[in-house]
């Protein structure tokens, strides 16, 4: 699968993404994001994350996501990522049902699959970076 990429809102704030079909994580985002964010670490909650250097610690954070047509109704766990790209990872696109057409480079979030519902808006798009 080429790069597709999609704007998300977490707490308030719009963040590019790249959508990873193979991530255990939900998130996954770069330690500038996380401080411009203003994350707030979990107290007890972390990951380990494998790399090609061997296994790393990162410390898990807890953000409120908005993505497309879905608000979130608790907030979700976010890891700091060790690559080039923020991520958003498989258990939320399983959550929402996403349907990722390559060819197209779009996505479409099942709005009615959202954890409190939808918001009453149009499912994202996924554009080609």
């Amino acid at each position: 699968m080429g790069k597709i990429y999609e704007e998300i809102d977490i707490d308030g704030k719009k963040v590019k993404v790249k959508i990873d079909t193979g991530s255990d994580f939900a998130l996954c985002l770069k330690k500038e994001v996380i401080k411009k964010l203003g994350l707030k670490k979990h107290p007890k909650a972390y990951a380990i994350l494998k790399t090609e250097e061997g296994d790393k610690k990162s410390p898990a954070y807890l953000a409120n996501i908005k993505i497309g047509c879905c608000k979130f109704g608790v907030p979700q766990l976010v890891v700091e990522a060790f690559g080039e790209d923020n991520l958003l990872g498989h258990p939320i696109l399983q959550s929402l049902q996403a349907k990722v057409d390559e060819e197209k480079h779009k996505i479409v979030f099942d709005c009615d699959k959202c954890p409190i519902g939808n918001t009453g808006e149009k499912t994202g798009e996924i554009k080609n970076a």
